[in-house]
């Protein structure tokens, strides 16, 4: 706390900063309100709470930073502090610990929100509800927990799917499951693998993150496979980064940093372990620009390989989106928590795709997709938003078109 030098860095990549230009909302501002609070000199006010709890945790002001300074973290131990203080209000209190934590739960709650959404209107807070897809059955339920390849495969993967992919994009799934067979790959997904715990981690719930993790750690252990591969940013983040740190000088070190040393991003395992070539893929007569998910490319450093994926596809006229590493604005809970500036956020993001005149937002997170899609319904842009996978998984199948089932 006390190693800011308030040089104001941090406001530059700060997307709720950039977008209400109030210092209470960068970095450099909620160290101080931490400080003041941690000094005796702030009560725990509800300004307080709002500023603290209005960050995205895209992680950019810890890459900006030059002094070193982990805003991020400060600021996620900031909401511990007051959920050890006041615990989690009934809005994030029943997502967060009474429905993700549990799978059935979740069927119980996608599935009233997929027969329900009908009486909703068609936006709600900035959010496309009409638009967002969700599966008549997840997708860890309706397959197969092994998919064999043959007599003598490449290697072996365990897929964590993550609850957003498992309930909405089933699709997404299933381009996972076919782009790792069509490389020689068996594909384990297993059945009892939960939430990742990030959105209870995010809003200072350690416990419940911990137990998710817990159990996690112990159902992919048992599957004798040398890499956990994610197809999402956030759900990798929270696996390889998170994961040790929650841990760190516990009985549970150990085996957490020998669980996150296995995980992988799907972009990350076909381009640098199998260094997949162009030369095995069909023709896709397509522009597309490439979004880049704050977990995947800041939690887990990887921004290279999707971008060199997309350029290998025969056909694909890759162009770079301006500011592609800004926040989309959905953040989880955030775009339902703060719909306004969340909006903003998404419409820098769509104008940003807008002016690239990509057919195309190629993205490898599935609340970026969701969050990205539905600023692109909203506005008429006329683009759409695909997960990277989708593309290749279109390739791999050599068609000329991408056909996909939301």
């Amino acid at each position: 706390l006390y190693q800011c030098n308030k040089c104001g860095f941090c406001q530059a990549t700060c997307a709720t900063y950039r977008n209400l230009w109030d210092e209470t909302y960068a970095t450099r501002g909620r160290i101080r309100l931490i400080l003041a609070v941690a000094d005796g000199v702030l009560e725990r006010t509800p300004a307080y709470e709002e500023a603290i709890n209005s960050c995205l945790t895209c992680h950019y002001c810890a890459i900006t930073c030059p002094s070193g300074i982990k805003g991020d973290e400060l600021i996620l131990a900031a909401r511990r502090d007051l959920y050890q203080k006041r615990g989690l209000p009934f809005i994030k209190r029943i997502p967060l610990q009474r429905v993700l934590p549990y799978r059935g739960r979740r069927n119980m709650a996608f599935a009233a929100f997929r027969l329900f959404r009908g009486l909703l209107p068609a936006t709600f807070k900035g959010i496309d509800v009409k638009g967002m897809p969700v599966a008549g059955k997840s997708f860890v339920d309706s397959t197969f927990e092994l998919h064999r390849v043959g007599d003598k495969p490449a290697g072996r993967v365990a897929y964590f799917v993550g609850c957003m992919t498992d309930h909405t994009l089933p699709g997404v799934a299933e381009a996972v499951v076919r782009v790792l067979l069509a490389n020689n790959i068996e594909v384990v997904v297993p059945k009892k693998q939960e939430c990742c715990g990030l959105p209870m981690y995010t809003y200072g719930d350690l416990e419940t993150a911990k137990g998710l993790a817990r159990k996690n750690m112990e159902v992919f252990r048992s599957f004798n496979v040398d890499t956990v591969l994610t197809a999402c940013g956030s759900c990798g983040g929270m696996l390889k980064t998170t994961y040790p740190q929650i841990f760190a000088g516990t009985a549970d070190e150990k085996p957490a940093g020998e669980f996150s040393a296995r995980v992988m991003d799907i972009c990350e395992y076909l381009w640098d372990k199998l260094q997949i070539k162009g030369q095995d893929l069909g023709y896709l007569p397509l522009t597309v620009t490439y979004h880049d998910s704050c977990h995947l490319a800041r939690g887990m450093g990887v921004t290279k390989q999707p971008r060199k994926i997309l350029q290998s596809i025969p056909g694909i006229k890759y162009v770079e989106m301006r500011e592609a590493d800004q926040c989309c604005g959905a953040a989880g809970l955030f775009q339902g928590l703060y719909p306004e500036l969340s909006t903003k956020i998404t419409e820098n993001k769509i104008n940003n795709a807008k002016k690239t005149g990509a057919d195309i937002v190629a993205v490898d997170c599935p609340a970026c997709l969701h969050r990205i899609q539905g600023g692109i319904n909203i506005n008429k842009t006329g683009q759409r938003a695909v997960h990277l996978v989708e593309i290749l998984d279109a390739a791999y199948q050599k068609v000329d078109s991408l056909k996909l089932a939301r």
